[in-house]
């Protein structure tokens, strides 16, 4: 870390990321909130009780679900500390998870200043990594790859901070935290391994005694915290919510019942027992038996030397190569800091192998590679930024660290526009309005419509149903909101 001057500086540049970062994930959060069916349905399983939600994690692209439920958790804590300022509404889970996300971000500031970069240069990468718009747009609709990415940066810092004076106790805390990222979304794990590995690595200067108990301490609370997925493979619990037809978590399709089998909050009914068995973890593990090869595919390093710098630098108007260009540039530039003795072993290794493992996992992948996968990668992208500035000498890297910090800035008002077109729906502050009449006017209904062209009547019925609405499927009453918000009763036998 700088001398000791440096520290209200950095605490002010940190305060300011986090309120720009925060800012920009919730504001008008109440008007335009995405409220698609993934946010309808999480948002009702974080509904009753705690001892409700599932086991597991939400349901994955590839089949199965992720590996903990620890997303939901923060979704069930996030409706009742919000519960006075936005009552049962949604849009309490994108500011939630929006604040976990500029949080994590902010405190990444001060870490990788630990990590000996200058303020300029920290401040500016950590502003790169927490103003992509589309990470942020996705941060404001409450999305678990954007929790995953919080508890990875958060895991990060906590590592950075306390690389030489890794503790058992520091060990376990930064292990729990990243893993809490995996279990809530797989693509995760190309992050958080070698977070893990580096913190074991941290305990070896003190001898091997230590490098064991904090080896011992990682596994240990890796396999504790996949307990409560072990117990839902018993059928244990309720099931988590899957995005398929028919299987919407209220009676939101025509005819507005309940989808048979669906364990509601408050209506157990028979629990699950999530399978992996067809995934695409499966698929992928049956493909690398039998063609070790595909470990070392160009798939996944184009992925990751395209889709990651590309993400990162989103919006400031770079043509396409110059994002790849500029990580082989950054990446060279910290191995030869790193040789020169400029840059530290750990905080390089924290920057480079996440890159490394999610080329060989994404290359050994057997699904597509969906854009959201290189979110988790953003922490690791925003260090090597801070590092390769300073593998520079001095004078170059305080011009270095003014470039960074210019270049982020310019790009903002750019971001800003980005992140407002991005994962918003109109139509959500007027369906919330009609809904609360269709609420107080206490008549049954069959179903409520929304203004909304594609998702109006799922995100209605469910706002409706949460605001205290009764939709009976005996009804013959639909109530339908206009783009104004009032409302209309029609019948409809």
């Amino acid at each position: 870390m700088p001398g000791r001057s440096l520290r209200p500086a950095t605490c002010i540049a940190a305060a300011l990321v986090f309120a720009w970062a925060f800012r920009l994930r919730t504001d008008g959060i109440s008007r335009d909130f995405w409220l698609l069916q993934d946010q309808v349905g999480d948002w009702q399983t974080v509904q009753g009780n705690f001892a409700s939600l599932p086991l597991t994690g939400p349901a994955k692209t590839g089949g199965g679900t992720h590996l903990g439920p620890f997303y939901y958790w923060w979704l069930w804590l996030a409706r009742n500390a919000l519960a006075p300022w936005t009552g049962r509404l949604p849009h309490a889970m994108g500011i939630a998870t929006g604040a976990l996300d500029a949080a994590a971000f902010a405190l990444l500031l001060p870490a990788i200043e630990s990590a000996g970069v200058p303020l300029l240069a920290s401040a500016g990468a950590v502003l790169l990594a927490s103003t992509v718009p589309y990470e942020a747009a996705l941060a404001r609709a409450g999305w678990n790859p954007c929790f995953a990415l919080a508890c990875l940066d958060l895991a990060l810092a906590l590592f950075l901070l306390g690389r030489h004076r890794m503790t058992t106790a520091r060990a376990a805390l930064v292990t729990a935290i990243a893993w809490a990222g995996v279990a809530s979304h797989l693509s995760a794990i190309v992050v958080a391994m070698p977070i893990l590995a580096c913190t074991v690595a941290a305990a070896s200067p003190r001898g091997s005694r230590r490098s064991l108990a904090v080896a011992a301490t990682v596994a240990a609370v890796v396999l504790a915290m996949q307990v409560p997925w072990l117990l839902a493979q018993q059928g244990i619990g309720t099931r988590a919510w899957t995005p398929t037809a028919g299987d919407l978590p209220l009676a939101m399709q025509a005819g507005g019942t309940t989808a048979p089998g669906r364990a509601n909050p408050g209506d157990p009914g028979p629990p699950d027992t999530p399978s992996d068995a067809g995934t695409a973890v499966t698929r992928t593990m049956d493909a690398i038996g039998a063609e070790p090869a595909r470990l070392l595919s160009a798939r996944g390093i184009s992925f990751v030397a395209g889709e990651a710098p590309a993400l990162l630098l989103r919006s400031l108007r770079l043509p396409p190569p110059v994002p790849t260009a500029l990580l082989a540039i950054a990446a060279a530039l910290v191995v030869a800091g790193l040789l020169r003795g400029r840059i530290e072993a750990l905080p390089a290794a924290a920057a480079l192998l996440p890159l490394a493992v999610a080329a060989v996992a994404c290359g050994a992948l057997e699904a597509s590679l969906p854009s959201y996968f290189a979110i988790a990668l953003l922490g690791p992208l925003g260090l090597l930024s801070a590092l390769a500035v300073a593998s520079l000498p001095p004078r170059a890297a305080t011009v270095g660290g003014l470039l960074l910090l210019a270049s982020a800035l310019a790009g903002q008002p750019h971001r800003v526009e980005d992140r407002r077109w991005d994962h918003s729906w109109r139509w959500y502050e007027p369906t919330v309005r009609g809904a609360r009449e269709v609420a107080a006017r206490g008549i049954p209904v069959r179903a409520v419509e929304g203004p909304g062209p594609d998702h109006g009547r799922e995100a209605a019925s469910a706002l409706a149903h949460w605001l205290g609405a009764t939709i009976e499927p005996t009804a013959t009453s639909v109530a339908r909101i206009s783009g104004d918000g009032s409302v209309r009763w029609v019948d409809s036998p």
